[in-house]
């Protein structure tokens, strides 16, 4: 008997019983008022370091998530949504996240080293804040080009939330 995919929504034990055991949700950080609160409740403050890849390569030392791990760290900013992440006035073109192409104007390949260092860091323990570097998100040439960016153009702006939408969509279930 073919089951269709669309059937892995069934809910409760029924999932179960046609595809194994479902994978519980993974766990998050919730916020009530000021206060973050750990999956158990705990009240928790984040402590930790930014996890900038090298441009040239997307590249970060995976070891580093164990080392800042041992510092006390419980927390990984990873800035590494790079999108249109070129400064103005260089030459050289830098590696980054963006395409042209809709939906959702991002070149999925980037999740391949983002996925890296997500895990690296979840498995030494610690959160993940994951933050995007912009040419358009920041206004680097404000004055140059000062409606180039997310705050004056509406085009950049949904193209932004795009990228954010389909970002978060991704790492959801991770």
């Amino acid at each position: 008997m073919l089951i269709p995919s669309g059937c892995a929504e069934l809910p409760g034990p029924a999932r179960g019983l046609l595809f194994g055991p479902v994978p519980p949700p993974p766990s998050r950080l919730t916020v009530r008022g000021s206060r973050l609160y750990d999956p158990s409740g705990g009240s928790i403050r984040l402590t930790g370091f930014n996890w900038v890849p090298k441009q040239s390569t997307g590249a970060l030392e995976l070891r580093d998530a164990a080392w800042s791990a041992t510092l006390g760290s419980n927390v990984a900013r990873i800035v590494g949504v790079l999108w249109q992440n070129r400064k103005a006035g260089k030459d050289r073109e830098l590696w980054d996240c963006a395409t042209e192409e809709p939906p959702h104007f991002f070149n999925d390949s980037c999740f391949v080293w983002l996925d890296e260092l997500v895990e690296a860091a979840t498995r030494s323990g610690q959160w993940v804040i994951l933050a995007m570097r912009s040419k358009y998100g920041a206004g680097q040439d404000w004055r140059d080009a000062p409606g180039d960016n997310v705050f004056r153009n509406a085009t950049l702006r949904a193209q932004h939330h795009a990228v954010w939408r389909h970002v978060a969509a991704h790492y959801a279930s991770f």
